[in-house]
């Protein structure tokens, strides 16, 4: 597998800073892909541009729906001028690990969620309900609702809508299972659907997030 086949210009990254002081993961951008160089910009942390020298051994790393992807790497230059950005040296191994395809985070996220109808006898009378998701992934979530009535069943087909803290996303999926839960407040209709359909521009944004939140929830000790 080439580099080409797993990055592109303007694609939003994960770096990760190997060694030193400033070990840990910053989010990033691919600026440019040359012939022996990946160009990406330079990571800030508290609004600070974070200062890495050459020959710093670093990771891109980004997550899309088949995997995990880490190509290692080295800082080659620091460029300045007209924004800060790294000259790394192209990466001669690209790593997938399928182990974390579907990493599953903890969430409280608002959802609304609505089941597909393919016939036209209720066409327009199917209402978006509300929910919360309670857990996420690149293959689905766990959506929790107080509402008794949902009209769904295993199987249905059903438009999600999850409000992210980076935007929404939308995704169609199928139930694969319904359970009913117990809170402090009350009783609770457990849904757990499966994603079948998203764009991939949404896939990436809702890829980038669970990671983001993956390495939040290790910093507090809670993964």
């Amino acid at each position: 597998m080439e580099v080409e086949d797993v990055l592109r210009v303007n694609q939003k990254i994960t770096l990760v800073v190997l060694e030193g002081r400033n070990a840990g993961s910053y989010p990033s951008r691919v600026e440019d892909i040359g012939l022996d160089a990946v160009v990406v910009a330079a990571p800030t942390h508290r609004r600070a541009v974070l200062r890495l020298d050459e020959g710093d051994p670093v990771r891109i790393q980004l997550v899309r729906q088949d995997g995990v992807y880490k190509l290692d790497t080295v800082v080659e230059s620091v460029i300045v001028y007209p924004f800060p950005m790294l000259q790394l040296t192209k990466p001669v191994e690209v790593v997938r690990d399928q182990r974390r395809r579907y990493a599953r985070v903890d969430v409280s996220l608002p959802a609304r969620y609505r089941r597909v109808d393919h016939g036209d006898r209720t066409k327009g009378r199917l209402v978006p309900h509300k929910g919360t998701v309670m857990n996420v992934s690149g293959g689905g979530a766990l959506i929790v609702t107080w509402q008794s009535r949902h009209d769904l069943e295993i199987g249905s087909e059903v438009d999600v809508e999850l409000e992210l803290p980076c935007g929404k996303v939308s995704v169609k999926g199928v139930v694969v299972r319904l359970s009913t839960g117990q809170t402090e407040n009350g009783r609770v209709q457990e849904i757990a659907v499966e994603f079948k359909e998203i764009d991939e521009r949404q896939r990436d944004m809702l890829a980038r997030y669970v990671l983001q939140r993956q390495i939040e929830l290790r910093r507090k000790g809670l993964l």
